[in-house]
């Protein structure tokens, strides 16, 4: 990772840990990004400074992190966040911080409903509750060739690219709050029990395995947009792999996503 430029606005925390991940090549990603400065955080210290006060000189927020224990563990990994967590991350929604969600983040704190809400949706690991209601463990796909299509591509998170685009990457299958959701792309790959791989049974040391695993199928969106409380938020499935980091046309939407979250939300620290 190279200097952080401290006269360079606006300038972007990712929050990263809870999951391997390249560090190399995602923070080489938003150190391409002309005109930006980013810096990385890593779990568990990213729960202390998840809050207005501690961010006031931060700009915009990038979740690429699966925090609340272990996966590997079994089914009792799971964790709620702290106190201070919860609290600070609601004040920051209230305080209108840009947020950027990437892949798997959107499977972090499956204990904590306000997380699935904010993001607009969950991937869960096992079998749990969700608004109420009883629901499959997700699924995962690695290496998977997906076309990712606009569903306008006039919308400012397909600035500069092409309408439709492929990308080798994990597929999710996961619980998605269309009614909450505004989809900017949608997926090729069929999201179904038969064409990914559950979850708990990758857990539970059977991996890349369906094996008597049923659940309906999951939606096609990949690529959302939402408002949560005062925030704008979007989201991108895709980005597990390094070379995912390295395409362009990735590339190209995670900065259109960070430029239109700043430009939607009230959020004004330090630098704003």
């Amino acid at each position: 990772m190279g200097f952080l430029n401290y006269e360079v606005r606006p300038r972007v925390l990712v929050v990263g840990n809870g999951h391997t991940y390249d560090r190399t090549a995602l923070m080489a990603m938003f150190e391409s990004f002309e005109g930006m400065e980013c810096f990385l955080v890593e779990h568990p210290l990213a729960e202390k400074v998840l809050n207005p006060s501690a961010l006031a000189d931060v700009d915009a927020l990038v979740f690429y992190d699966m925090p609340g224990g272990d996966p590997w563990s079994g089914a009792g990994y799971q964790r709620d966040p702290s106190p201070d967590m919860r609290a600070g991350f609601a004040a920051l929604l209230d305080a209108g911080m840009p947020i950027v969600a990437l892949h798997h983040a959107i499977a972090a704190w499956t204990t904590w409903p306000e997380w699935a809400e904010a993001l607009g949706g969950a991937l869960y690991h096992f079998p749990g509750t969700l608004r109420g209601q009883e629901v499959m463990d997700g699924g995962t796909r690695a290496e998977m060739d997906m076309t990712i299509t606009a569903t306008d591509a006039a919308h400012p998170l397909f600035r500069g690219l092409p309408s439709a685009f492929t990308l080798r990457d994990e597929a999710y299958l996961m619980e998605v709050f269309t009614a909450e959701i505004d989809v900017v792309a949608r997926t090729d790959v069929k999201l179904t029990c038969r064409n990914l791989y559950s979850m708990a049974l990758a857990m539970n040391g059977e991996r890349r395995s369906n094996r008597d695993w049923e659940r309906s199928d999951g939606d096609s969106a990949v690529v959302w947009t939402k408002r949560s409380g005062n925030s704008a938020v979007a989201y991108i499935q895709p980005g597990h792999y390094g070379e995912t980091f390295q395409d362009p046309l990735y590339r190209r939407l995670v900065r259109n996503a960070l430029d239109w979250t700043m430009a939607e939300s009230p959020w004004r620290g330090a630098g704003r």
